[in-house]
Parts: structure tokens; C-alpha cells; sequence
């Protein structure tokens, strides 16, 4: 499914020999830091693309936005809509903006149907891409999403469910800060509470390991890894996402967290194992 937006100018044909820039970014809600990138000062974002020729391809998800509802109790969709954080689309002003958006977040991962919104000549390649490659997402799921959004729920039904989702992983966000403030030992470990996303991520003060002299940063973080399996829980050491793993070094411990896959009332316990694992690793009582 592809969209398209109007745009007084599409940078598509301003190529400079045959180079395009791109960055990809998710704005609103960056997986893995849980975090948004857009605010006020986006306004910026279309002059400072415009100066360096750079195009911005971009996901995104506000449902995933915890901490923007709506004050109202039961907003309208307008209300909802303008207590989103803008994405890159509402500050693009020449076209320079390509969004890709999927169901695969908010409906169901096994549609596998999603939609572009950019330039109209932008569209029309990933039109053209699409007639000679995978032609067009199942037609099973596209008449399964067309009933529900456009004769069942509608845009008011959408906004409503998008709050649902918005209301239940906020929920489960606070039940794991919770706990991090009542099982993890401060005096090592760190954290800030998401505002976006599936994750939360703790920072390890290694260097206050006991042995921190004569193991590295890495070590300090596979000992809290082993340990933590002993203890039966199961965290994202942050080396996984570094190209060596880690192993050319590393200055900081990480770990992810995820509070979108386990039930609610599992959280608690699996932060206090975690939190044991910990303790014992540092030694600490």
C-alpha cells in the first residue's frame, strides 16, 4: 500500500553526481532507547536538510508515545492527534521526507502490510520497485485491514486503539520502573524510565566491581550475564549491538530490558532475580 504527499519541491532529481544521502531514523520512538528525537526544535530539521542535500527515511509509531496523552478523558481524534509529538513529515516543507508505516506494531506482525508516505515522484518508484519484485502485500490481509479500519473502527475507532495500546505498555513501563526502584542496587546501576518503545536500558557502573583493575568492561558485563541466566532471567547485554560485540573494548555496561514481552505481574520478580545477580557479581550485601 503506498501514499503520497504534495510538496513543492522534490529533491529526488537534485542528485549530486549519482548520490542520494539518506539517514534513517525513528524520531518518536527510537527501540532501543525509548526515547523521541522530535520536539519543538524539529522546525529546524527542513532548512538544515535543504543546506546539506541530506533525505531523512524514517519509521515511526506514536502509539509507542507513553507520556503524550491527551488530557481530556476521552479525547477526540483531533485531541489525540495534537498530542502527538510532530514526526519529520509535519516539518518537511520540500519533499525530502520518506515514511514508512506498518500495521506490524499496532494490528497484527503477520499482515505484512504497511504504506510509504512521500513525494509523489518518490511513490511512484517504490510503485515501480514493487510491479517487479513482491507486487503487493496479501490481498487476504489488505480486505482484513481495509474491514476493520474503514468499516468497523474508522478513524475515531483507530485513535481509540492507538490510546489502548499507548495505555497498556505505559502501564507496563511503570510496573518495571517500579521494581528497578525496589530490587536493583543504585549504588552500581542506573536507569531513566522510557518514554517510548519496548525497552528500557540499565548502565552498569563496572568500574565498581571489586576486580574492576584487572577485568575489563566486558568481562564485568559477562559475569552479570551469567549470573543473571543462574538466576533465571534473561537481559540484553549492550555489546550485542556493537559491531565486535565488544570484543576490540568497551567503556560502558549495558543491559536491555524489555517490558512488552513478559506478563505484567512476571516483571517484578525477573527485576528482583536481576537485581540479585547483580549483588552478587559486586559482592555486595
Amino acid at each position: 500500500m503506498s501514499g503520497s504527499r504534495r510538496a513543492r519541491h522534490c529533491p529526488l532529481h537534485e542528485q549530486r553526481g549519482d548520490e542520494v544521502v539518506f539517514t534513517q531514523t525513528r524520531p518518536s520512538w527510537p527501540r532501543a532507547a525509548g526515547g523521541h528525537a522530535v520536539d519543538e526544535s524539529g522546525d529546524a530539521v527542513s532548512p538544515l536538510l535543504l543546506k546539506t542535500g541530506v533525505r531523512i527515511s524514517m519509521t515511526d509509531c506514536h502509539c509507542r508515545q507513553f507520556d503524550s496523552a491527551p488530557a481530556a478523558a476521552s479525547p477526540t481524534t483531533e485531541q489525540y492527534a495534537q498530542s502527538l509529538l510532530p514526526s519529520y513529515l509535519r516539518l518537511d516543507t520540500d519533499g525530502r521526507v520518506f515514511r514508512m508505516d506498518s500495521f506490524a506494531k499496532t494490528v497484527s506482525p503477520g499482515a505484512r502490510v504497511g504504506w510509504v508516505t512521500a513525494a509523489r515522484p518518490v511513490v511512484e518508484r517504490v510503485m515501480r520497485v514493487h510491479e517487479v519484485s513482491t507486487q503487493h502485500p496479501s490481498g487476504l490481509s489488505q480486505v482484513a485491514l481495509y474491514r476493520l479500519l474503514h468499516d468497523e473502527w474508522g478513524h475515531a475507532g483507530w485513535a481509540r486503539w492507538m490510546r489502548h495500546i499507548c495505555a497498556g505498555y505505559r502501564r507496563r513501563r511503570d510496573v518495571m520502573v517500579g521494581a528497578c526502584e525496589a530490587s536493583l542496587p543504585r549504588e552500581v546501576v542506573g536507569w531513566k524510565a522510557p518514554s517510548a518503545g519496548f525497552f528500557m536500558w540499565l548502565t552498569i557502573d563496572w568500574r565498581k566491581h571489586p576486580q574492576a583493575e584487572t577485568l575489563s568492561a566486558h568481562e564485568v558485563e559477562q559475569a552479570i550475564y551469567d549470573a543473571a541466566i543462574r538466576h533465571q532471567v534473561l537481559v540484553v547485554p549492550g555489546s550485542w549491538f556493537l559491531v565486535d560485540q565488544g570484543r576490540s573494548g568497551m567503556d560502558t555496561v549495558c543491559f536491555r530490558m524489555t517490558f512488552a514481552a513478559p506478563a505484567t505481574n512476571a516483571i517484578p520478580d525477573a527485576v528482583k532475580a536481576l537485581g540479585h545477580a547483580i549483588r552478587e557479581v559486586f559482592r555486595l550485601g
